[in-house]
């Protein structure tokens, strides 16, 4: 067996450490007044780290030749920003971080006779993009949309679009600046504040998935509720019966998610948690024509919807009175099949009145039976088949029931 030189061990050594960490180098055999390129790698490498090459009259190479974007880089012994440097008797060339090149490409090594050589195998640059910074930052207050905002990093010109927290994309085409050092964007309007997400594509066998990465956040406006004003006079704004028709004051209702319906803005607020659709907007209120069946409580919230069903912080508590009856009126009673009236509070929660039957068991009258309905009452046609003197019951919307006395018959 022939004695390897001491230099070349040492290259061999290096390569074997290399292949044992999971780098792969391909092989070519290139001849030429004894030069002889026996391997190159890795074939895969990220900016900043380094390609080695091996094989016999490595000194005869005076530049190597990268595919790039812009046409081609050119790398000679000793140059500061695109240079290599011989060891070891082979050669290794730094990749350097602005290198703009990342598809497969194949490398062309020229000898100082003029002979080129161009490799088998492809190799390729690449790099995760890094994310540094963002400038605004959310510490210095809110962004109002359109504000340009600059994420800074490394390797971002491998970014090909980037994701905002309610799962809008700005793609690449719409940035206005485009580097590997940064990223500039117009914030766009519909987008809520949270983190941004940059995209790095697959590049098939190379990088077989999407690469996503965390590059800050953006904190712009949101609405918020600052006021409910009942349409019903003499009652407070956090003390509202039933079915109230209410109207909610909105700081930056330019915010809103909205949407057009029958020639009106419309959107879609939460009140105690349930989604009420179809609200109009109109400049800085909101009208919700009829508050949702709830139960009876304090601290109920009402909130409103900003890009793509996130709820804000804005909100105003207050409480739905619970239902209470009255009495009957005309007091003195009725003749069967004639119009009375329930009066109370909180009425429209009311779905249906049941009564005996003179058939037996319980008959229901349902809600849209009901004439002149209203928050403080409603009235029905008293049934001709009601047993005189036995007691009725309201059915409330949220399941509740209510015990009232004998209808009054004449």
């Amino acid at each position: 067996m022939n004695v390897i030189n001491k230099s070349y061990r040492a290259t061999i050594v290096i390569l074997l450490s290399l292949l044992t960490v999971g780098l792969f180098f391909q092989s070519c055999k290139k001849e030429d007044e004894g030069f002889r390129l026996d391997a190159f790698g890795p074939s895969k490498v990220e900016r900043g780290g380094e390609i080695f090459f091996i094989g016999s009259g490595m000194d005869q190479v005076d530049k190597i030749t990268l595919p790039a974007d812009d046409g081609t880089w050119v790398f000679t012994e000793g140059n500061h920003d695109r240079g290599f440097r011989r060891e070891n008797g082979g050669i290794t060339l730094p990749i350097p971080w602005d290198y703009p090149f990342d598809q497969p490409g194949r490398i062309v090594l020229t000898l100082s006779n003029g002979s080129t050589f161009t490799t088998n195998s492809q190799f390729m640059v690449w790099s995760d993009a890094t994310f540094t910074g963002i400038s605004p930052h959310c510490d210095e207050g809110l962004m109002e949309p359109g504000t340009e905002i600059t994420i800074s990093g490394k390797a971002l010109k491998t970014v090909d679009a980037l994701f905002f927290a309610n799962g809008v994309e700005l793609s690449q085409d719409n940035f206005t600046e485009h580097t590997d050092g940064a990223i500039k964007f117009r914030l766009p309007a519909n987008v809520p504040s949270g983190p941004i997400m940059m995209r790095v594509p697959s590049r098939g066998d190379w990088m077989e998935e999407d690469n996503f990465v965390e590059a800050g956040e953006v904190c712009l406006p949101v609405p918020i509720v600052t006021a409910i004003n009942s349409a019903l006079p003499g009652l407070t704004n956090r003390d509202l019966p039933a079915g109230s028709e209410i109207v909610i004051t909105v700081e930056r209702a330019d915010r809103l998610d909205v949407y057009e319906k029958d020639g009106k803005t419309m959107t879609t607020v939460s009140v105690g948690g349930t989604p009420v659709e179809n609200c109009v907007v109109n400049g800085n209120e909101i009208t919700v024509s009829s508050l949702p069946c709830l139960p009876s409580s304090t601290n109920l919230t009402v909130s409103v919807q900003s890009m793509g069903n996130v709820f804000n912080s804005g909100r105003v508590d207050f409480t739905i009175l619970p239902t209470v009856f009255f009495g009957y009126d005309p007091e003195e009673g009725v003749a069967k099949g004639s119009p009375i009236r329930f009066t109370g509070q909180s009425m429209n929660a009311v779905q249906s009145v049941e009564y005996t039957s003179t058939l037996g068991g319980v008959v229901s009258v349902p809600s849209n039976s009901f004439v002149e309905r209203t928050t403080d009452g409603f009235k029905i046609n008293v049934p001709t088949r009601y047993v005189n003197d036995t007691e009725v019951t309201l059915v409330l919307c949220n399941g509740d029931r209510i015990a009232i006395p004998a209808i009054p018959i004449k």
